[in-house]
């Protein structure tokens, strides 16, 4: 029974996804069409629909160029480098990751790019190339605001 209510409840998310999806679309917020598409990306990336995720991930990634949205445009090949990393293509992964890492340096958004460092110096650990992961936290380091109390 708990199964079917499970199941039910997100049926009703996904309908008021689309629901969203479409007063986006006609009301031409492509900016939130594209943050949407951006969650369902990530909701098929998580959920293991790998083939799904990459096509969702694409077409926005294609919208974001399109806005010459870049943080967005960051976002998205954050997830793509995730989706390579899953497939085993770990020198796609480090592109992807190096060219958010650029996006989130430009926008001077400090979250997005310690972020990326982080992902940089894991998919360097699991290659076994130490020396370049432990390079990363330095310029985590030199990069990060000063905090004063």
């Amino acid at each position: 029974a708990e199964a079917n209510g499970d199941s039910a409840f997100r049926q009703q998310i996904r309908d008021l996804r689309h629901e969203i999806i479409e007063f986006a679309v006609s009301s031409g917020d492509q900016s939130t069409v594209m943050s949407l598409t951006i969650d369902q990306a990530e909701s098929y990336y998580r959920n293991e629909r790998y083939r799904l995720s990459r096509e969702t991930y694409e077409r926005a990634r294609a919208l974001a160029e399109e806005l010459e949205l870049d943080w967005q445009r960051a976002a998205i090949l954050s997830g793509l480098a995730q989706l390579s990393w899953s497939d085993g293509d770990y020198a796609m992964a480090e592109t992807h990751f190096e060219d958010a890492l650029h996006l989130y340096q430009e926008a001077r958004n400090r979250l997005g790019e310690a972020s990326i460092q982080i992902s940089l110096s894991d998919l360097y650990m699991q290659q076994r190339r130490f020396a370049l992961s432990f390079r990363r936290g330095p310029s985590l380091q030199t990069s990060s605001p000063q905090w004063t109390h």
